[in-house]
């Protein structure tokens, strides 16, 4: 095992789309609002993941967290991103600090929920 540090390069953050998504300050998001969260992992590239706010608090915010789905086939890939819930629902205590934007909603569906593509350049779970 070699004593230097070789992790991945951290890349620098895309720019959102601004026609797309609201860079609103966080005070301003609400109980509802569908958002866009940043995980950090050790020594790894930046990970982003959509939520929707459940409950505010002062530095933690509780958040529900979707899954990338397959987009429908009347809808064109390039422009729309489909997430929806996971098996588990998972609930997560989240650092407000870790919010990036709110986003969007462009479509819900009974299986998903559609956002316009602002998430070009970020690797999003």
């Amino acid at each position: 095992m070699s004593d230097t540090d070789e992790s991945e390069p951290v890349l620098p953050e895309p720019e959102p789309n601004e026609d797309e998504a609201t860079s609103s300050s966080v005070k301003d998001l609400q109980v509802g609002d569908y958002i866009l969260v940043k995980f950090k992992p050790k020594k790894k590239a930046h990970v982003h993941y959509v939520g929707m706010v459940l409950e505010k608090a002062d530095t933690q915010w509780d958040v529900i967290y979707y899954r990338k789905a397959d987009v429908p086939h009347d809808q064109d890939s390039t422009r729309v991103v489909a997430f929806k819930q996971p098996d588990r629902r998972e609930v997560l205590a989240t650092d407000v600090e870790d919010i990036v934007m709110k986003l969007k909603l462009k479509e819900a569906r009974k299986s998903v929920i559609l956002f316009p593509n602002v998430f070009k350049g970020m690797l999003i779970r």
